[in-house]
């Protein structure tokens, strides 16, 4: 028994100096120590620098499994910078352990050398390495154990045709999303039978997916994003296991009755959405498929069969969760019977269905767990008021907007529906007051109510405060320093508008610290902008327009974070330098601002520089007066300026085209901001004599100067002609004076060009034939002289209101012609063919000219001789006229003209 005894314990001493053979004694293995300092020589950073601790187990990107305390996990993430990189796989070796390995982003291209040594590595991550070729994926063929290989983000280059992808006896799951790689990589994957989860996610892929159909083990399909097209394969019912599968946003077509997707029974969410299939509203050919909880078919073509006819007794066997059938279908239909049957409903948008009847209240009695209802754009008509029996505690977004619903609101909506946080009822009939419950929703981040036939005042109680436990408020908006109750107002984003709304916007809106948008336009709103939206450090968009708002903007009107004001369209007035910024904090959001149609008076204020977003100006139909101030020229990003109808006067400042973003238009119309840089109420400008409301992405395509009926002098800046991308420029109604700029044939884009009722003079210059997307021109009532642009290019849809009130303008389509013109099939002809014939001008024959008048001035010189040679009376006559005229002129010029006195005689005034 001793002996036995002493064999175990020398058997535990050499087994634990095995183990600790080679290992520091704080645990860390020196060979991984020591390769872990050359990944970071290879890497040219610093991974490890951070890191006093000797062991290099606790190091920063190391993890180390517990039990053996070899490296389990390398987290190399974005750690290279600069050329590319070819890592030796010796590097990686020593890492005997090494389970997951993470490399993205460190502009690898392939491995040197084999990693068949990495026996245990289950986990790779080459993701974001945008120039590996192809051939990368035959390299780590031979890891034997790789269970997870993300090549997401790389730009995969090379030939498909590829082979040892078979060698793949594990690989489980492989992430190319967003990727670049050949159509034919798809049928190359094919053979990668081990593979469970397969996500081509926006890598550019066309033609078909027949190649994929031999992975029957595949249980996570994801080809959306592509422009994948055609029928699916029929062989696509071999993918038995298939449990998920996305093929949203291609380009795919087939009608659902014939397609494969009807035998994939195990399949749990099925996502369609952004194809050509023909899916039937009834969705009878998925009723067996028993595990559907998923169905996202949005932006297909719905279909209602005329001989389809629907069972009572044919009842799905799936209980959907997830129901998205967002698609115009055929008006006039009641909802899908199949609806009737589903419990367990927690999101269903039926948006722009057409759908028709009653608001569908069973939906919200059957479905208790349903969380966002979006029926918008539907057909549905009459009252709102029977809501559920018991409180729905779940349903936290609703939109019925865009329907025929009508009567008045539910006064029990904040009873029925005590976790709302999203509700959008707007464009409907609703009409009558807005109830007080509704400012009682505790929750309630977003209301819209927009565009019905609501009266009366806006309540009060939109305003209220809840009270809420610090960690338990929605999204966290809730501060306390020592974790009691608090008082909360959640309300972020209020759109009231197109109602008719009275009196005076409540000042309990201000508890409302978290509003971000307010949109109060198109009411019967009146009294003051209220003092305290300046204080509203959250608000972004402040619109009051078209009400009855009266007196002086407060000085806080543009918050610091301020993006976009639109106060147009009220009875606003005084000046606006009392409104100066304090503080650089101001001049960092503003994008927008909408003053147009009030009674602002004084000067445009020089403070307006300090807004450098500024893109989006209108000031127009006001009293403004005085010159366009200097500041204006530092708005660098600016492309609507409208300053019409106002009294400003002096010279147009040729710096608006020079420190402006005018010329950047362009940048913009290929690359198109994001959302968040586009405002998100409509702009009212005038285009072609017509005025229009430009809203959200088309305002990229939108720039345009109006400076029309001011009291604008001096000639146009020549550097006008700068505004390469402008679509419209209207100087009309001003006294400008001087000629057309010829730099004027720059703008190569421009749509409307209206100089009309101005004094300009000299010539239209030719160069203007080559505008070739002119809608709107005019030069009307100017003195321009010459010749018209005559009937070329876009200049031949012009009529004679283009340039009528001009007398020495001459030529098509103007009923003067020029003088030594031919007019055949209403295009100008200059005939003269030797210039110095015409006397050096086009327009007049000096020759013919000369000789008229010569013998015209003889034959009147001989008629005066005879006429006073034959008759005596008028002899007299006449000599005594010239002696009349001699006299006046005589004594006109010894009164007005300075002669020396010794020269002035005394003659007697005898008439």
């Amino acid at each position: 028994m001793c002996q036995m005894k002493t064999i175990l314990v020398a058997v535990t001493v050499v087994a634990l100096s095995v183990v600790l053979q080679g290992r520091w004694c704080d645990g860390c293995f020196e060979d991984e120590r020591v390769a872990l300092l050359q990944l970071q020589n290879s890497t040219r950073s610093s991974l490890f620098e951070e890191s006093d601790d000797d062991d290099c187990c606790a190091w920063e990107r190391v993890e180390c499994n517990p039990v053996s305390g070899r490296v389990m996990q390398l987290s190399l993430n974005f750690s290279r910078e600069g050329d590319h990189w070819q890592p030796n796989a010796s590097l990686f070796l020593p890492f005997r352990g090494l389970t997951r390995l993470h490399l993205p982003g460190n502009n690898i291209t392939g491995f040197v050398g084999n990693l068949s040594g990495l026996i245990k590595l289950e986990t790779l991550d080459l993701g974001s390495n945008y120039d590996m070729n192809i051939s990368i994926l035959s390299s780590l063929a031979v890891l034997p154990s790789l269970r997870i290989l993300d090549l997401a983000f790389s730009n995969l280059q090379g030939s498909a045709g590829l082979t040892g992808l078979e060698n793949f006896r594990k690989l489980e799951i492989l992430d190319l999303t967003y990727s670049t790689v050949n159509d034919g990589f798809l049928e190359t994957v094919g053979k990668i039978s081990s593979l469970k989860s397969l996500v081509f996610q926006g890598c550019g892929l066309g033609g078909s997916i027949e190649g994929l159909c031999q992975l029957k083990s595949l249980q996570e399909l994801d080809i959306s994003s592509n422009n994948l097209y055609g029928m699916l394969p029929s062989c696509l019912a071999n993918l038995t296991s298939l449990k998920s599968l996305d093929l949203s946003y291609n380009l795919f077509t087939g009608d659902m009755n014939n397609s494969p997707l009807r035998s994939l029974l195990s399949i749990k969410d099925m996502l369609l959405s952004g194809n050509h299939f023909q899916i039937p509203v009834s969705l009878t050919p998925l009723f067996n498929h028993t595990n559907l909880q998923k169905l996202e078919a949005r932006n297909n073509n719905l279909t209602v069969y005329a001989n389809e006819e629907y069972s009572p007794y044919l009842v799905p066997k799936f209980q959907l969760q997830t129901l998205d059938l967002s698609s115009h279908s055929l008006p006039g239909q009641p909802f899908p019977k199949f609806l009737y049957h589903q419990k367990h409903l927690r999101f269903l948008d039926l948006s722009h269905g057409s759908f028709q009847g009653g608001f569908p209240f069973w939906l919200l009695e059957n479905n208790t767990n349903l969380v966002q209802l979006i029926l918008a754009d539907n057909s549905l008509s009459g009252s709102f008021q029977q809501l559920p029996n018991h409180p729905h505690l779940k349903l936290s977004s609703l939109d019925i907007s865009s329907n025929n619903l009508e009567g008045k609101l539910p006064q029990k909506l904040a009873a029925s529906f005590p976790k709302l946080s999203y509700a959008n009822m707007s464009d409907n009939e609703f009409m009558g007051r807005i109830p007080k419950s509704f400012g009682t929703l505790k929750y309630l981040q977003t209301l819209v109510l927009s565009n019905n036939r609501l009266s009366g005042n806006i309540p009060s109680q939109f305003g209220k405060s809840f009270t809420s436990f610090v960690n338990g408020s929605l999204n966290g908006t809730a501060h306390s320093n020592n974790g009691s109750l608090i008082l909360v107002n959640n309300l972020d984003w209020l759109q009231l508008n197109g109602n008719l709304l009275s009196g005076r916007i409540p000042n309990s809106l201000l508890n409302c610290t978290y509003l971000t948008m307010l949109d109060l336009s198109n009411n019967n709103l009146s009294g003051p902008v209220p003092n305290w939206i300046g204080n509203q450090s959250s608000l972004r968009v402040l619109d009051l327009s078209q009400n009855s708002l009266s007196g002086f903007l407060p000085k806080g009107i543009f918050s610091p974070y301020m993006k976009e004001v639109y106060l147009s369209r009220n009875q606003l007035e005084g000046p606006l330098n009392h409104l100066l910024p304090l503080d650089d904090v101001y001049s960092d959001w503003l994008m927008t601002i909408d003053l147009s149609h009030n009674h602002f008076t004084g000067t445009i204020p020089g403070w307006i520089q300090m807004y450098s977003q500024l893109s989006y100006l209108l000031l127009n139909n006001n009293n403004f007066q005085g010159p366009i101030p200097v500041e204006v020229c530092k708005l660098e990003l600016l492309s609507l300026l409208d300053l019409s109808h106002n009294n400003l006067s002096g010279h147009i400042l040729p710096c608006i085209s020079s420190s402006s973003g005018w010329s950047r238009r362009e940048e913009a119309m290929i690359v198109p901001p994001i959302s968040s840089q586009q405002p998100q109420q409509p702009l009212e400008f005038t285009t072609k004599g017509l005025s229009h409301s430009y809203q959200g992405t088309i305002l990229v395509y939108i720039s345009g100067i109006d400076l029309s009926n001011n009291s604008f002098t001096g000639e146009i800046p020549p550097a006008f002609g700068n505004f390469t991308n402008i679509k419209v420029l209207n100087l009309s109604h001003n006294f400008l004076s001087g000629p057309i700029p010829s730099t004027f044939s720059n703008l190569k884009q421009i749509e409307s060009l209206d100089l009309s009722y101005n004094n300009l003079n000299g010539s239209i210059p030719n160069e203007l034939v080559e505008l070739n997307f002119l809608g709107v021109f005019s030069v009307a009532h100017n003195n321009l002289s010459g010749k018209t642009l005559g009937n070329v290019a876009q200049f031949g849809t012009f009529g004679e209101s283009s340039y009528q009130g001009n007398d020495l303008l001459c030529g098509w389509p103007l009923p003067k012609d020029c003088p030594g013109t031919r007019v055949d099939d209403g295009m100008p002809k200059a005939p003269p063919r030797n210039y110095e014939e015409s006397g050096g001008d086009g327009f007049i024959d000096m020759g013919a000219f000369r000789v008229s008048f010569s013998g015209s001035y003889i034959v009147m010189l001989l008629g005066i001789v005879t006429v006073l040679l034959v008759n005596p009376h008028w002899r007299r006559a006449w000599f005594y006229c010239v002696e009349v005229a001699a006299s006046r002129c005589y004594y006109f010029a010894v009164d007005h003209l300075p002669v020396p006195m010794k020269y002035r005689v005394s003659h007697p005034r005898c008439f």
